[in-house]
């Protein structure tokens, strides 16, 4: 006997206020019981909730179903599977990996990494919105910005690089071969092309967060990794240089080990040194500027 949507809500508010114990027995059975599972689900996000669907993919979680009172049906019916529950209220309308807080368990297994290159590439291709092969704007930032930053570290060791290589959507770049084409590093385009190697090496080979980048950046990186020529060619050899065109104003000179040729003799040094001492009591040190220390 089917059994209407209004009468499925009125017991599933029963339940939820304790003015029962429990749904009756088999009601969450066969076909009958997935369509009453449908519809509480869908009043619950809809209608208890308020939720968009933005809102599913970040708060839907096994915790939000047991506070209201659906874990019996979430374990018995459904294997535990928060996406299976929404995906039979929604059918299609949800990837499993979009439910930010539904992934703990969703990249084990045999089929784990397979999973994995396609959530990566439904996030460059579909929620990026990026087709083309230009995919340098696909940085570490931006996975962590969306939340995907935990398929890095469980399958790529954090490195953008590796992930979108394994996930089909980059080749190599040129400047990974063992030589450049003639006049790659030259002129204006040269130098685009350097921004996008210097960009490529911080966020997808090393992987560090954009505040680590003095730590992990010398002038042995860029030729650890094949750049030295690039960053001779285009930023007179000074890692400060490269990495402040690709991320300007984030940086001192003085944070790279050694400043660029001539920084601290040249006709600026006296303003130079009063930066840098500034930088070192005020921003590193931290002390209080309202008895300054005279330089």
């Amino acid at each position: 006997m089917l059994t209407t949507d209004d009468a499925v809500i009125a017991i599933y508010e029963d339940v939820l206020h304790e003015r029962v114990h429990a749904f009756p027995p088999y009601f969450f059975t066969g076909e009958e019981g997935l369509r009453c599972a449908a519809v509480i689900v869908r009043y619950l996000v809809e209608q208890k909730l308020g939720w968009a669907r933005e809102d599913v993919c970040e708060h839907l979680s096994r915790e939000t179903l047991d506070e209201f009172r659906l874990a019996g049906m979430v374990k018995s019916y459904f294997g535990g599977s928060v996406f299976a529950v929404l995906d039979n209220a929604y059918p299609g309308e949800y990837l499993a990996w979009e439910l930010v807080r539904a992934r703990r368990a969703l990249f084990s297994g045999a089929d784990g990494q397979d999973l994995a290159r396609q959530a990566i590439r439904w996030f460059v291709r579909d929620k990026l919105a990026l087709q083309g092969d230009d995919l340098s704007g696909v940085s570490l930032e931006v996975f962590m910005q969306h939340k995907m930053d935990g398929i890095l570290h469980k399958f790529y060791g954090m490195s953008v690089w590796r992930a979108l290589e394994d996930a089909g959507l980059v080749q190599s770049y040129p400047w990974e071969s063992a030589k450049t084409p003639n006049h790659y590093w030259q002129g204006e385009q040269g130098r685009e092309h350097a921004e996008a190697a210097v960009r490529w090496l911080v966020e997808q080979k090393l992987g560090v967060s954009i505040e680590d980048i003095p730590k992990a950046v010398r002038f042995t990186t860029f030729k650890d990794y094949g750049l030295d020529t690039m960053i001779k060619t285009v930023f007179g050899g000074s890692p400060f240089r490269a990495i402040d065109a690709v991320y300007p104003g984030r940086f001192r000179p003085w944070q790279f080990g050694c400043a660029p040729q001539g920084f601290w003799s040249g006709p600026d040094k006296e303003r130079h040194i009063q930066e840098a001492m500034e930088w070192l009591v005020y921003d590193k040190l931290q002390l209080s500027r309202e008895a300054p220390p005279v330089f």
